[in-house]
């Protein structure tokens, strides 16, 4: 956490805003990151919806998606950084 602060300090200074992208193994994607309250009061939480998450078809194993699932989060994402 002490980097993740000095990181947070540099971007405040930079005038930069910060979110964090909760990308969860398959099967847990309803669960929130365990550390969600600390990266909150340091800025936005992304969470990717369920519909990408629970969908087998989008990984290749339980830890990555496959190019479907990739493609579906990028726009996802690309969504996400517009509006901000």
């Amino acid at each position: 956490l002490a980097w993740l602060e000095q990181i947070i300090e540099q971007a405040k200074r930079k005038n930069c805003k910060v979110s964090f992208l909760y990308l969860p193994s398959y099967g847990c994607g309803d669960q929130a990151p365990r550390e969600l309250l600390t990266y909150q009061q340091w800025g936005d939480v992304w969470l990717p919806p369920t519909a990408i998450l629970s969908n087998p078809k989008n990984w290749s194993d339980r830890d990555h998606f496959n190019n479907r699932g990739a493609a579906e989060l990028a726009l996802w994402l690309n969504e996400r950084l517009a509006q901000n």
